[in-house]
């Protein structure tokens, strides 16, 4: 997959592994669900080993991750894994965007990219587990297509949240539009530098509120993340 640059802010998107994409993956999902729902050391584990265990199998043409880089720096993550549900269905995980890039498009993107990469794979429908009172995220997976078809209080996660599970049938809604109307374009080396610092890398007028976060399991409690807004860094 081509670096990928959205008008002229300067971050891009990668497919597949790279060197550190676990770590950081699993310290975003840490820190932000840390201050947003008192997640602690149960969760980071969950995260981690069950994306260590999606890893090896990253090579089957059913799975999928993509992340979104600037200057060297991982800014957030998504995840398809088109075989964990046992059924011809995709599962949106470990879906995360660093609370200091709100609002630059790299959760509408992600998300684009992970739900084309499923309608192409030919799944009926996509499924993700979140948990309530995440507002923005959900705004943008109903934008999507995506719907709530079940709803209780549990702890799978480490704490008492009221779990959601959001599903997308292959036939809904087509993935949001990344930039307004505008689409991908592929320019070369995307420029640098981190957005906490900005550089080059700039909010969009036609950009809303963006998401990320990762999509929890309907099985055992734990053993994956839940989908959540792109907070801002306290």
């Amino acid at each position: 997959m081509r670096p990928q640059i959205m008008g002229d802010i300067g971050w891009r998107l990668a497919e597949g592994y790279r060197p550190g994409l676990l770590g950081t993956c699993v310290r975003l999902h840490a820190d932000f669900y840390s201050r947003q729902a008192g997640f602690g050391a149960f969760f980071e584990g969950q995260v981690a080993v069950g994306m260590a265990e999606f890893l090896r199998r990253l090579d089957r043409p059913r799975n999928g991750i993509w992340s979104a880089f600037a200057g060297g720096r991982m800014l957030g993550c998504i995840a398809m894994d088109g075989e964990d549900l046992g059924r011809n269905a995709g599962h949106l995980r470990w879906f995360i965007v660093d609370g200091a890039c709100r609002g630059l498009g790299i959760g509408k993107a992600l998300l684009a990219t992970a739900l084309r990469f499923a309608d192409t794979a030919g799944f009926e429908e996509v499924e993700l587990w979140t948990f309530s009172g995440l507002d923005a995220a959900r705004h943008l997976y109903e934008r999507a297509g995506f719907r709530l078809v079940e709803e209780a209080t549990g702890n799978r996660w480490g704490a008492q949240v009221r779990e959601q599970r959001f599903i997308r049938p292959r036939h809904g809604l087509q993935p949001p539009a990344v930039l307004g109307e505008r689409e991908l374009v592929f320019p070369g080396d995307p420029g640098n530098g981190p957005c906490n610092s900005l550089g080059n890398i700039r909010s969009d007028p036609h950009i809303g509120t963006e998401a990320g976060a990762g999509a929890g399991k309907p099985r055992a409690p734990g053993a994956d993340a839940p989908a959540a807004a792109c907070a801002r860094r306290p």
